[in-house]
């Protein structure tokens, strides 16, 4: 009974997230209703010829199509003898299929690439349910057809609310020479790095939504955390297991957490000095650092991590100086459009806190 309770809750959750949906299949049928997806993951689509990989809400979307890339019938085989690649080829032939996936995003723009496999959840009128399987390639049963395969053609959301993608761009002065510049979509999940020029920088158009900025000078590490501070007695659950988490780093500092008593996001200082690759050592013996963001949840008695995003990584070279970290408040709530100026002259170190050097 307990498991059917916890089972009824993420099934409730799941509903709470969905998205008025009209999904056409292959073999000419459709279905209406709220589609969300399982689990706690975005839609992830990964680019051509590119390691980039977008991430993206139910809401982030206008629509999804399905493209066939290939579609073939092939003979099943097994490996003639372990450790060598003859193959023995059996009877019979299976259907297998290759998709593309495109999406169109609430700003017009339209992106074409592979999926990560996912399974969406939709609930029919009738209250029924039915999961929907987003696929990145498709190996049919030995004896079906191209022909029998049913899949997803295209998903539609036609409540979705139009939106511009707007960029965001600003300054920096008097923290040292600009670096880099990153923004944390802190609901996808995603970092993305600005085109520094100088003093300035500017990221891409941006879909809705809010954003941390973290800003590497050669002096200096600005940052601001979105939400508000966890209690303490929850800070304390959360220090309590962070030194369990298996981790590259072995020197790690959990620097301040916001949230609730169910979830909570914490920033990470993490350094290592005895990293080595590519048959070298840190430069002049230096060390790599991150500043990393930890999404826990609460169980009811224990915090769990989730899942870990990285704003900032530098192999920092011996000969750098040690770079301070401040935390300026208004860094942790960045909207698409917005123009950030940062300068240490302003009255107050611009609302700068030093929080620690990060040596």
């Amino acid at each position: 009974m307990k498991w059917l309770g916890i089972l009824g809750a993420l099934l409730a959750c799941s509903v709470l997230a969905a998205e008025p949906a009209e999904v056409r299949f292959s073999d000419g049928s459709s279905a209406v209703g709220e589609l969300s997806i399982m689990g706690a993951r975005p839609l992830i689509l990964r680019l051509p010829d590119s390691k980039i990989q977008r991430k993206f809400t139910l809401p982030d979307l206008a629509g999804i199509t399905q493209l066939v890339e290939t579609e073939t019938m092939n003979r099943p085989w097994l490996y003639t003898e372990a450790g060598k690649a003859g193959k023995t080829y059996l009877e019979g032939e299976y259907p297998f299929v290759n998709f593309a996936t495109e999406v169109e995003l609430i700003s017009g723009e339209k992106l074409r690439g592979h999926v990560i496999s996912a399974v969406l959840l939709l609930r029919g009128e009738d209250g029924k349910r039915r999961k929907v399987f987003l696929n990145r390639q498709i190996r049919g049963k030995v004896g079906e057809t191209l022909e029998s395969l049913v899949y997803p053609v295209s998903v539609r959301f036609p409540q979705a609310v139009k939106a511009e993608a707007k960029p965001v761009s600003g300054r920096v002065a008097g923290y040292g020479r600009l670096e880099a510049a990153t923004l944390l979509d802190v609901e996808r999940g995603v970092v993305i790095h600005a085109k520094c020029d100088g003093e300035n920088f500017t990221f891409p158009p941006l879909l809705p939504g809010c954003y941390e900025m973290y800003v590497r000078t050669d002096r200096a590490v600005l940052y601001g955390l979105n939400g508000t501070p966890v209690a303490p007695d929850e800070l304390a659950g959360m220090r309590k297991v962070f030194p369990l988490a298996d981790d590259f780093f072995r020197e790690r500092w959990l620097l301040e957490a916001n949230g609730g008593a169910r979830h909570a996001r914490a920033l990470i200082y993490k350094r290592r000095g005895d990293y080595y690759a590519a048959g070298q050592h840190t430069p002049d013996g230096g060390y790599v650092w991150h500043l990393d963001i930890w999404n826990f949840h609460c169980d009811g008695e224990t915090w769990k991590l989730d899942t870990r995003q990285i704003p900032v990584r530098y192999k920092q070279p011996g000969k750098d100086s040690v770079r301070k970290l401040f935390k300026i408040q208004r860094l942790g709530s960045v909207k698409p459009g917005d123009r950030v100026e940062i300068d240490a002259a302003r009255e107050g170190n611009d609302g700068a806190v030093f929080i620690r050097n990060l040596d």
